[in-house]
């Protein structure tokens, strides 16, 4: 795993005394009768029922030596990017950022980089970011489709070999055009053009920087109006005809990384979204079966909140949003993908987000045997390796978010893992510009199995971290 240390990156957890008092023991395990949820409301800041360890204010700061945590953000064209600035002490550690043919190559044969854009990926590079850069979907001509013509493939692949020279050593992953399958209004570039387009840059790419990654193909999905839930809003549909057509092609085993763009404001009552990880282990068995053995990014996903004014794309207020991007980042570290988010009002996510970016760092994959007892329904859980040795269980209720999730408890049981001591992590529950909480959890051991009862699973991860 890229960017792995043995040292704990987990700092800070300013303590906040909600019950109980701040010297207050360590939990033990009871053996008494699971507690009943209690009459009156249950706070938002539960964790556990009946669990009256003192509630911790989440404060979790990113460090310039944190491990890799394959989250990042699209920061738009490098001529107006987000900037480092705006997200990198967020703990977000990759950037999705694109290049304009037709401002690098204004006169045919001549390119030209403004020093502005030139010094924003010094930026990025001098900052530890890992910089995905879409080359194309620039209007040379006033026409998207030209690459069907094989005077235009050679052009396109001077203006690359220009871009991987010039930017050797800054950008780290090279993605030949940006939605190429035609997002509107732009026209779809035929499956057998873009492979023809591939054969030929690639050679290019390797013989400039070696070191380079080279990413395909950046595909979208299109916007479907009147499907119920939606209103006056498009549901986007995934383009799996066009998508699948490249991985059936002989261009997978020339490349290093898949990407497309999974979600725009794609609902949790949409059987795409609900079926969404069974298409990734498609696409990943797809593709390997051709002869790729690279990796995998999921990028450019989004959930609207009103104001930000996006044409056809779905609003909703900010907590429901923020349950979707945090949700969003974990599936698809969970899925072992490098996860690209596109928040384009992220501040108002800030909090949630950099928790999440902090937990997941270094974070590895790992199939834990986790078991769930619940009235909950729609659960989704991920399971992760920590480099301190710890593991990390996210857990959460996949179905539609609402503004105030109280949870609803649940038994949680991991074998293997019992006498450990666990922390529960709530990311979300402070509001926008405020810390989540964190809280020690009461515990149990059956069977070599730790055992985890009543603990609230809500609409967003909760976290626990047991060991380390």
């Amino acid at each position: 795993m890229r960017g792995e240390t043995s040292r704990s990156f987990l700092v800070l957890l300013t303590i906040v005394v909600v019950a109980g008092c701040s010297g207050a023991p360590t939990p033990t395990p009871s053996p008494a009768a699971t507690p009943s949820p209690a009459a009156t409301p249950v706070p938002p800041t539960t964790l556990q029922l009946g669990d009256n360890q003192p509630l911790a204010d989440l404060v979790l700061a990113p460090t310039s030596d944190m491990p890799d945590n394959r989250i990042g953000v699209s920061a738009g064209p490098i001529w107006d990017p987000l900037g480092v600035v705006s997200f990198y002490p967020y703990g977000f550690r990759w950037a999705h950022v694109g290049s304009d043919w037709s401002r690098v190559e204004q006169t045919p044969g001549h390119y030209t980089i403004d020093a502005s854009e030139d010094a924003v990926m010094s930026g990025y590079a001098a900052s530890g970011v890992t910089t995905i850069a879409w080359l194309g979907n620039g209007n040379v001509t006033g026409d998207h489709v030209l690459l069907a013509d094989p005077a235009w493939i050679e052009r396109y692949g001077e203006y690359v070999r220009f871009m991987v020279r010039h930017y050797k050593g800054r950008i780290g992953y090279f993605e030949l055009w940006n939605e190429p399958n035609g997002a509107p209004p732009n026209p779809t570039i035929t499956v057998a053009d873009y492979v023809a387009m591939v054969r030929h840059v690639v050679p290019i790419i390797r013989a400039e920087d070696p070191g380079a990654k080279i990413v395909i193909p950046g595909s979208s999905g299109s916007f479907e109006f009147g499907y119920p839930g939606y209103g006056p809003y498009g549901r986007n549909v995934f383009d799996r005809d066009w998508f699948f057509g490249i991985l059936d092609s002989d261009a997978m085993p020339l490349v290093d990384a898949i990407s497309w763009h999974p979600f725009f404001g794609n609902r949790a009552d949409d059987p795409y979204y609900q079926t969404y990880p069974d298409l990734v282990r498609e696409i990943k068995a797809e593709a390997e079966a051709h002869g790729f053995h690279g990796e995998y990014l999921a990028t450019d996903m989004c959930w609207r909140t009103p104001g930000e004014n996006v044409p056809n794309e779905p609003q909703m207020p900010e907590r429901v949003a923020r349950a979707y991007l945090v949700r969003a980042v974990v599936l698809h570290r969970g899925l072992d993908l490098t996860t690209i988010i596109a928040p384009s009002d992220g501040n108002q996510h800030a909090t949630a987000l950099t928790n999440v970016n902090v937990l997941l760092a270094g974070a590895r994959p790992l199939d834990l045997p986790v078991h769930v007892s619940t009235k909950a329904t729609h659960l989704r859980q991920y399971s992760f390796a920590l480099p301190d040795g710890s593991r990390l269980v996210a857990l959460w209720t996949d179905w539609l978010p609402v503004e105030h999730d109280p949870g609803v408890a649940a038994t949680v049981t991991i074998d293997g893992l019992g006498g450990r001591a666990a922390e529960a992590f709530d990311v979300m529950s402070g509001s926008t510009f405020m810390p989540g909480s964190t809280q020690q959890l009461i515990t149990s051991t059956s069977d070599g199995a730790l055992v985890i009862k009543d603990l609230l699973v809500k609409d967003y991860p909760i976290f626990l971290r047991i060991g380390g």
